[in-house]
């Protein structure tokens, strides 16, 4: 089971990982109907993302340029 976690972040709004498809779901403040979904994510960097002093910036210095994503639409709130 996953979990969507409002994290203290500038520019992030939520995060959610799905463990067993190593898939992390990002949602961005300025982009309310928008899910950034990046393709395998490991549980350890999502830990350290989590954990992170500086989500924001550990997003874009770790993650943000170095994983394939999918932007997904989500117009009805479903997601």
């Amino acid at each position: 089971m996953t979990k969507k976690i409002k994290v203290n972040s500038s520019n992030l709004e939520f995060v959610e990982y799905i463990a067993d498809r190593k898939e992390l779901r990002i949602w961005f403040l300025n982009e309310k109907d928008v899910i950034y979904a990046y393709a395998d994510v490991t549980q350890k960097i999502y830990d350290e993302l989590i954990n992170s002093s500086s989500i924001g910036g550990f997003f874009t210095e770790h993650i943000k340029y170095k994983f394939q994503f999918n932007k997904i639409v989500d117009k009805k709130g479903f997601l």
